[in-house]
């Protein structure tokens, strides 16, 4: 009886665990000295359960500059940062060796401590939590093995800071406003090239690579 009992309460995990599981990492931040991680759990054929978390480690003190100028004025003398974030994806049924679009929100939680210098030379620190909201379009494309690119546009909102005007935060990505796009205070926007590894694949998949 015993035996029973113990199989009916693991049935459920390890048919949660054998359904498939991604995991990604998102190269653009890279440039700005960010790493940017996410798993992916497929809830239904056209759904699925994200997790994304990351961190930003960076000391300009002692440098004139990142190594692509474009990015400088998102440098500040230190920047330390992580977040976390939760959210879904719905997308097109994808037909095995094919590229598929979909669309995805996420909530962010995100930490800062940043330590800038302003206009007339001072130093001052910056930090504090708040909570924001993105939302991603993109397209899915197959790679050799078990990896896939995920490349998309992510557009979100997070409280706006009133100093420094431009910044970047890991996970929601560069501030618009003041730059040469339509900003929006509080609005961000980070590109994504995600290279997905699949570490569980799903039963169709298998016996098809049987076959």
């Amino acid at each position: 009886m015993n035996r029973l009992l113990s199989l009916l309460l693991f049935l459920p995990l390890i048919s949660f665990a054998q359904r498939p599981l991604t995991v990604g990492l998102n190269v653009t931040p890279l440039v700005i000295g960010t790493l940017d991680l996410q798993v992916e759990k497929p809830l239904g054929k056209i759904t699925a359960l994200q997790f994304g978390a990351g961190f930003r480690a960076q000391n300009s003190r002692n440098k004139t500059g990142s190594f692509l100028r474009m990015f400088d004025r998102f440098h500040a003398l230190e920047n330390n940062a992580f977040y976390f974030s939760v959210g879904g994806r719905i997308f097109e049924m994808p037909a095995p060796d094919h590229e598929y679009s979909y669309m995805a929100f996420d909530v962010f939680g995100i930490y800062y401590n940043e330590t800038i210098k302003n206009i007339d030379h001072s130093i001052e620190q910056k930090k504090g939590f708040n909570v924001g909201a993105s939302l991603t379009f993109g397209m899915v494309f197959p790679l050799p093995g078990r990896f896939t690119i995920d490349l998309g546009l992510r557009m979100g909102y997070f409280p706006p800071r009133e100093e420094p005007p431009i910044y970047f935060l890991p996970g929601i990505g560069f501030t618009t406003l003041g730059l040469d796009l339509i900003g929006v205070k509080g609005g961000h926007v980070l590109p994504l090239v995600m290279v997905k590894y699949n570490l569980i694949k799903d039963k169709r998949t298998r016996i098809r690579e049987q076959e």
